[in-house]
């Protein structure tokens, strides 16, 4: 939605979310919410259910084809959504768009029998292997344990990922190598930001609750902060959508902002001593007022500088990816 915004499109074509187990309904969830609330109109569109299980999975050697020259960095552990894994490396042909094969073999059903056993048990099974070119997941090992995750719809899932960037791209280089030092001096895995100044307001932010609370160790401090600040933040700005105030902004950067601009309402409040603590939630709700004061009367907000307010690119995989 936020991109549809701000690429000032005429058009939303989103395909329907429809499960074999209930061929009745005719709109899922995700676009209930797009249809609700689209600035434009939505074109849903409804596969039928034997067609779209045999079409092929997306190929990654395809869409990287046409995404041009790529570069590759690895990202190491971390937990991925498996509705955004959308293809295969090297076994498109074989594979239907459930992740299983479509020639059915015996061992390949008491294979995937077992990790549906192991995952239902609740047992460790190791990370899958991922490439992620733009917004999508490719698997490259482990279209079984991808299989299962889809047919007990499990919201995520452990995977080692190897992320491929357009070489053209310098901004999202920075971006890397600042998430990369974020989450050595943090330990904290699951925070991304779309700009690189993100991360250093975070690591302030960070830091001050460091001092508050009296915590000698960073990374214990980060823990802590993570639960209890960054997370109850997290959630509201995605309940609130309020990053349709920043189009390109993610839900870390706005809080990233949140962060910066109480930091210069402190120092400009610095003398007043008997003032009262505010929660961040108050913080948060301070500012989204300022925000929408300040694009009501159609002025930036006053933290948003040129080089700041600016989307940076968005790497998205070639059209029909998602």
């Amino acid at each position: 939605m936020e991109e549809a915004r701000a690429q000032q499109v005429d058009l939303i074509i989103l395909g329907a979310n429809i499960r074999p187990v209930l061929r009745s309904v005719v709109i899922g969830s995700v676009a209930d919410g797009v249809v609700r609330a689209a600035h434009c109109p939505v074109l849903l569109v409804r596969p039928t259910l034997d067609a779209a299980a045999s079409q092929p999975l997306r190929s990654f050697d395809d869409d990287a084809t046409l995404a041009g020259p790529l570069r590759r960095r690895s990202l190491g552990v971390r937990t991925v959504e498996v509705g955004r894994i959308i293809g295969t490396v090297g076994r498109g042909r074989e594979l239907g768009q459930d992740f299983r094969p479509v020639k059915r073999r015996r061992p390949d059903e008491e294979r995937l029998n077992r990790i549906k056993r192991a995952m239902e048990e609740g047992k460790f099974l190791p990370p899958v292997e991922l490439y992620k070119l733009g917004f999508g997941y490719y698997v490259l090992d482990g279209h079984h344990r991808v299989a299962v995750a889809r047919m007990l719809d499990a919201p995520e899932i452990d995977a080692n990922v190897t992320e491929f960037v357009p070489i053209a791209d310098p901004e999202a280089a920075r971006t890397f190598a600042e998430r990369k030092a974020f989450e050595r001096s943090t330990g904290l895995m699951d925070v991304g930001a779309a700009h690189p100044e993100s991360y250093g307001h975070l690591t302030a932010m960070i830091e001050a609750y460091r001092c508050e609370y009296d915590i000698q160790d960073f990374r214990t401090a980060a823990q802590r902060w993570y639960g209890q600040v960054y997370r109850p933040l997290w959630l509201r700005v995605r309940e609130q959508r309020l990053t349709r105030y920043f189009p390109g902004d993610r839900s870390a950067d706005f809080i990233a902002r949140v962060g910066a601009w109480q930091a210069e309402a402190t120092e400009d409040e610095s003398g007043d001593v008997g003032a009262a603590p505010v929660s961040w939630e108050d913080v948060l709700d301070r500012y989204v007022a300022t925000v929408r004061a300040s694009q009501g009367t159609g002025e930036p907000p006053h933290d948003a500088a040129p080089e700041d307010d600016g989307d940076l690119p968005i790497v998205m995989p070639p059209v029909g990816s998602y």
